[in-house]
């Protein structure tokens, strides 16, 4: 067997980026850093030991050229960026067409904070959206970055705006609650087990609507949700109402690896209405339900709150805030933290717990050193 073909000795100043692409750049300094891209290693070698020569001389390095890349090429490298980690696009693709269209022709090296804050500034949006905003604009000067196109991100030397917290609505579970339920079953009795589902088990609607029937184990009593928020899976038990809400449904499935709830475009559009292909990309909230809630004089609530019902009935019923975290699959303590004030009968039997078993030990030190009051 041949020997293995020794891997090329490493050169000082010059090297190949991206790996593999046989495109090599000499790298030198004066004491500050300079890059050029050249093409072959040969090349760039050469390019190399000249700029060092010169550096030693006393020559004066030209002034190199930089191509005039577009913010509009930068909008390009964070859509892809999108795309190839999985994100959702509806962070993407609304924020990319409106800032094409008034800044997609300026060159990105000439925009600075300022004229991020003014345009971000005329659209007048809220503290939140101004965020959005800026978070997006960074993604695109940080990939120019990362690719070569840009040397700066004047985005991220923009202030963030400080976001109001915002309500956490959900269904009461004595009132209004069955008054839901009892209008889901009226209007859209199709429906009703994916909203039953929902408050029951606390799936974000990406999720719920991309559960497969093999992500369910029914002798272990847990369901695993593969495409999360936050690219984690996640295993949760099944309550009684989710199992026997399953068991029914495996019983009628017409497969055994298909959607467990079915298209997410047919569930979001009323019954019989055109399908909108961006609804199942970029995940809204489906308006009939919404209306639904405002007709029942339910306002301010949508289909995502039944995650936040589902929290706050566990809160409700003496769940810690680490045990919301991990069954809600918030990446974020503070996220499932929100919710604590719900449960003040819980907090106050969790501070007794210090006292309660150490009572009767603590007043016989006392009795013994003579310290307890008198």
């Amino acid at each position: 067997m041949p020997d293995p073909k020794p891997e090329p000795k490493k050169v000082r100043g010059v090297y190949e980026d991206p790996k593999g692409s046989g495109i090599w750049w000499c790298q030198h300094f004066t004491p500050k850093r300079h890059r050029e891209r050249v093409g072959r290693k040969s090349d760039a070698i050469a390019l190399y030991t000249k700029r060092r020569a010169d550096y030693r001389a006393g020559i004066k390095m030209p002034q190199l050229k930089r191509s005039r890349v577009t913010v509009g090429e930068l909008i390009d490298l964070a859509l892809d960026f999108a795309r190839e980690n999985g994100r959702l696009m509806r962070n993407y693709k609304g924020t990319a067409e409106l800032l094409r269209a008034d800044l997609g022709k300026r060159p990105a090296e000439d925009v600075r904070p300022a004229d991020i804050a003014d345009w971000i500034r005329k659209r007048d949006v809220t503290p939140a959206t101004f965020n959005r905003y800026r978070s997006f604009l960074s993604v695109c000067y940080r990939e120019g970055q990362r690719n070569g196109k840009v040397t700066s991100n004047p985005a991220r030397l923009l202030a963030s705006k400080r976001e109001p917290r915002g309500r956490d609505r959900f269904l009461d579970r004595r009132a209004e609650y069955p008054k839901v339920l009892r209008a889901m079953q009226e209007q859209f009795p199709d429906r009703v087990r994916a909203f039953i589902f929902s408050i029951y088990a606390g799936a974000r609607i990406g999720e719920q609507f991309h559960l497969h029937w093999p992500e369910i184990n029914f002798n272990r009593r847990e369901i695993t949700f593969l495409d999360t928020k936050n690219f984690d899976h996640r295993t949760i038990p099944m309550n009684s109402v989710i199992y026997d809400l399953l068991l029914e449904m495996r019983e009628e499935r017409t497969s055994k690896r298909g959607l467990v709830f079915g298209d997410l475009r047919e569930f979001s559009c009323l019954p019989g209405a055109a399908l909108q292909d961006d609804v199942a990309e970029l995940g809204y909230s489906p308006k009939w339900f919404k209306q639904l809630c405002v007709d029942l004089e339910i306002d301010h609530y949508t289909w995502h709150n039944n995650r936040h019902t589902f929290c706050s009935w566990l809160a409700i019923d003496g769940a810690s805030v680490k045990e919301i975290q991990e069954l809600a699959g918030h990446k974020d303590i503070k996220t499932s933290a929100r919710y604590a004030h719900l449960s003040p009968d819980s907090r106050r039997a969790t501070m007794e717990r210090m006292v309660t078993p150490l009572n009767a030990e603590i007043v016989e030190i006392d009795r013994a050193t003579g310290t307890a009051d008198a």
